[in-house]
């Protein structure tokens, strides 16, 4: 049990690497427009596999699908100006928080 909630009580929205797009953002407002939502709880982890993946293989194609890479691109839009401002080697995990208040901020 996660937040002394049973099966059903939570709606949630997940997507890779935390980007807030339309569809994520009219799926928050139909919870609370139509469900009477009244808290919207954001969560994110450290050691993100899509945020890997963006720094790591951003332009190469990879054989990845369309929209797999349209989100690599995304991410790696968000991450650029910390990766500049902040080597490989001296990252923390308060660097890979930030990545995902970015991407939020910018909606």
């Amino acid at each position: 049990m996660i937040f002394d909630q049973g099966l059903g009580d939570l709606f949630i929205i997940r997507n890779a690497g935390n980007i807030v797009d339309t569809a994520v953002l009219a799926s928050a407002e139909y919870a609370v427009h139509y469900l009477k939502t009244n808290l919207i709880v954001v969560l994110g982890h450290t050691h993100c596999g899509a945020i890997t993946a963006a720094v790591d293989h951003v332009g190469e194609n990879r054989d990845n699908p369309d929209d797999l890479l349209e989100l690599l691109r995304r991410l790696n839009d968000s991450i650029q100006p910390l990766e500049d401002a902040q080597p490989r080697s001296k990252r923390s995990d308060a660097w890979e928080r930030s990545t995902t208040c970015d991407s939020v901020s910018k909606r």
